[in-house]
């Protein structure tokens, strides 16, 4: 006698989705990414109440993607803004390409012209090879965290459907297993335990080892229940929460399941981006901050041009000796 499948487990297909991109004669493609988030609150309707492509909800114009980059350049500025940088930040270069420049004025010539600019283009283009190593990797590093999956519901077919971070949207309801790092920062409506609790590792936010236990809001533990039939297209809340902040430990939301039920949302009812579930067969929750706009990318984001304190001490003397220079040339 086989065992019936138990209904508070949703069907999930192992086959990866692509979700369609907008095209290109799309009008609404051209303000992706643009957002009203700085003006206040966000509101935030699941994407699986609309029929319209995924391109031209209006969860994909006004929010961020969860697509995440931090490299410093492009393909299409890295060379000019990588030079402009060394340039920038090392008056030394600046120093070497003037006296390199003056060589070709015929009343400073001093030695061949072409000789002059050989230090600084070595200098220049082996700072631009190790730039480019460099930011090569951090990309590397970043389409393998965007190429990570889980399981988003998709309403055309009814189940859940393993796609990759960067296809998640704000609003979508996503399903979550055991030992998998979470996607988006999430409002967690649905657990495998019956009590609509859940355990989370947060080392990767704030270096805690110890696991902590996140909770479904008080309205909809009922999800939960062993004999649910509850499957994301019957939630139907809207969510009001404030503009992304840096803050791990505050969150200000609310969820308004219909007039005058509403659930204030605490910091216990979420799980953020980095951290991952534990002791748990499965989570489900909506996207409510995605991809630069979760509170670990708002911590860390792209990496910094830093510049030591011998550098800084360096081009003190670098601008003093030029200044004399031009001044020597001036009299």
């Amino acid at each position: 006698m086989t065992t019936p499948r138990p209904t508070h487990l949703h069907r999930r297909s192992s086959s990866k989705w692509v979700p369609p991109s907008a095209p290109l004669h799309n009008p609404i493609s051209i303000f992706k990414g643009r957002s009203n988030r700085e003006t206040g609150s966000r509101v935030i309707r699941p994407n699986h109440l609309f029929e319209s492509p995924r391109y031209e909800l209006t969860n994909y114009r006004d929010f961020t993607d969860n697509q995440i980059s931090t490299t410093k350049y492009s393909i299409w500025n890295f060379i000019p803004l990588n030079i402009w940088h060394q340039i920038s930040t090392k008056y030394a270069n600046l120093y070497f390409i003037f006296i390199a420049i003056l060589n070709w004025v015929p009343f400073f010539d001093a030695y061949t012209r072409y000789v002059g600019l050989i230090p600084i283009c070595f200098v220049l283009g082996t700072t631009l090879i190790k730039d480019g190593i460099e930011d090569y990797r951090r990309w590397k590093f970043d389409n393998q965290i965007n190429e990570k999956t889980c399981h988003v519901w998709d309403r055309d077919r009814c189940a859940f459907r393993k796609t990759e971070w960067r296809y998640i949207l704000v609003g979508d309801f996503v399903h979550i297993s055991n030992d998998q790092d979470v996607p988006a920062d999430i409002i967690m409506l649905r657990s495998s335990n019956e009590s609509g609790t859940c355990y989370i590792e947060t080392c990767n936010l704030d270096g805690e080892t110890s696991l902590k236990q996140r909770m479904v809001p008080a309205k909809v533990v009922d999800y939960s229940k062993k004999d649910s039939t509850f499957k994301p297209s019957d939630f139907t809340g809207v969510v009001t929460c404030e503009k992304p902040d840096k803050s791990i430990y505050t969150i200000r939301a609310k969820v308004e399941y219909e007039p005058g039920q509403t659930d204030v949302i605490i910091k216990d009812n979420m799980l953020l981006r980095g951290s991952r579930i534990k002791n748990t067969t499965f989570v489900e929750g909506i996207v409510v901050y995605a991809g630069h706009d979760t509170k670990v990318m708002l911590n860390n984001g792209r990496a910094p041009h830093k510049t030591s304190g011998i550098e800084k001490l360096t081009n003190k003397f670098y601008g003093l000796s030029f200044f004399s220079d031009s001044l020597l040339l001036a009299l």
